[in-house]
């Protein structure tokens, strides 16, 4: 992802990145004329970026960047916005969105995560929304499926053929955590 935003700032700014403001995740520059001549923002990785209060909530000012983000993409006000976001932190933050936010950043949020659900590419409900999923795969169904290879590798059978050593024997943590990543309940809440 973040590879990608860097690419995009070159090509849409004519310069490379700020260090000062990848560090911060987040970069607000100006498009060449051939793309607008507009101020734009990008934020690196929002789970990077984002910072949280005491109440484990959005902190203020990083909440009013989203919100001017929002009113962008329903076409209000601001400036074009890309965010970078991996679909289960695009949860995450959605929880963490103080109460006293907008219903519009709520409604964006939520929309963000029906579009994602749908593998939709444009909103029909805010007309500047577009999402560009980068991976062809969810993060839970990629999670499934990497658990799966590891915990089918016939390198396990260690865990009987060996089950008389302390690697693999019944009090080994390697043996108790194979069979919790073999449980439907643990593998739903990962």
């Amino acid at each position: 992802k973040t590879t990608i935003c860097f690419e995009m700032i070159t090509q849409l700014s004519g310069r490379p990145p700020d260090p000062t403001a990848t560090s911060n995740c987040i970069e607000s520059f100006v498009t060449l004329p051939e793309y607008g001549g507009e101020e734009m923002t990008i934020i690196y990785d929002v789970s990077g970026w984002r910072q949280k209060n005491k109440d484990g909530k959005i902190i203020d000012e990083d909440v009013e960047i989203l919100e001017a983000a929002a009113q962008y993409a329903a076409g209000t006000g601001g400036r074009p916005y890309i965010m970078a976001v991996n679909d289960g932190q695009l949860h995450e933050i959605a929880k963490m969105l103080p109460s006293g936010c907008s219903q519009l950043l709520k409604d964006f949020f939520s929309e963000l995560l029906s579009m994602h659900s749908a593998a939709a590419e444009k909103s029909e409900l805010l007309p500047n929304l577009e999402l560009v999923n980068l991976s062809s795969i969810a993060s839970d169904q990629l999670m499934a499926l990497c658990l799966d290879g590891i915990l089918a590798r016939e390198e396990w059978s260690c865990i009987e053929k060996e089950s008389d050593t302390a690697l693999f024997g019944p009090n080994s943590s390697v043996v108790a955590n194979y069979h919790l990543l073999q449980s439907e309940a643990v593998r739903h809440r990962l």
